[in-house]
């Protein structure tokens, strides 16, 4: 049809654009987290005291960029969903899932606004929780603290598989490629598998306390660039026809 090579020349060069602005936007956001890990290693290494009660402490930067990251994924997220509308329902609920999670880790980093609000613990929170503090990962249950069985060995194991053991099963096992596209999950690229690794082993080295905020952090800035830019390109194009990443 007459018309028909210059509207695909139009959309070809606007997904250009787009995937070119997403890459900058990626590589912002990855150079800022690796500034702010360097620093916090040599500050953790030179000054520990004011690492722990400044740089990492409740409520500071690093925490709060933490929480401010994870809640911009999952905006993402949510808005992916949007534009995806009618897709199938299983990926319609492994997107929300994942949202909520998402939104759950910002709202548990500052303990769902109950400092930024100033409001008071419940006697629970008060009896049971490490920091007298209105969050499940700081409780104590059993004399086990929380946050150091689920939100530690747990989720650990869960990121050693996912970015460490899904980036190379899904382009190696046709089974799991189908399994991943099919439930929308994110799939991370080689390369932002291994900045973290780097990143989050360089954060623990610090002698400090306090340095798995800083962890948290570079985790919570590898998650949005995950989402924005991931290898199956599930947050290229939302909405569209989706096609694997070379």
């Amino acid at each position: 049809m007459p018309g028909m090579p210059e509207l695909s020349s139009i959309i070809e060069n606007d997904m250009r654009l787009v995937v070119k602005k997403i890459l900058v936007a990626e590589w912002i956001i990855m150079v800022a987290m690796f500034v702010l890990v360097i620093i916090g290693v040599i500050i953790g290494f030179t000054n520990p005291v004011y690492f722990e009660e400044a740089y990492t402490r409740e409520d500071g930067l690093v925490e709060n960029l933490t929480a401010i990251a994870l809640f911009a994924a999952a905006v993402i997220v949510i808005v992916k969903l949007w534009r995806a509308r009618g897709e199938s329902t299983l990926r319609t609920a492994c997107h929300v899932i994942f949202a909520l999670m998402l939104i759950f880790g910002a709202g548990e980093e500052i303990s769902w606004g109950q400092r930024i609000f100033g409001w008071e613990s419940g006697e629970f929170f008060l009896e049971h929780n490490d920091q007298k503090e209105t969050n499940l990962h700081n409780l104590i249950v059993n004399d086990t603290k929380i946050n150091k069985f689920v939100f530690g060995q747990i989720l650990t194991g869960f990121l050693a598989i996912y970015f460490l053991v899904l980036p190379f099963a899904f382009r190696g096992m046709k089974r799991v490629r189908a399994v991943v596209n099919r439930m929308g999950i994110p799939v991370p690229r080689v390369y932002q598998s291994l900045l973290f690794a780097v990143a989050y082993s360089m954060t623990l080295i610090i002698p400090a306390g306090r340095k798995w905020e800083l962890g948290e952090m570079a985790l919570a800035a590898v998650i949005v660039v995950v989402v924005i830019n991931s290898y199956n390109n599930m947050g290229i194009a939302p909405g569209r026809k989706r096609h694997q990443a070379r």
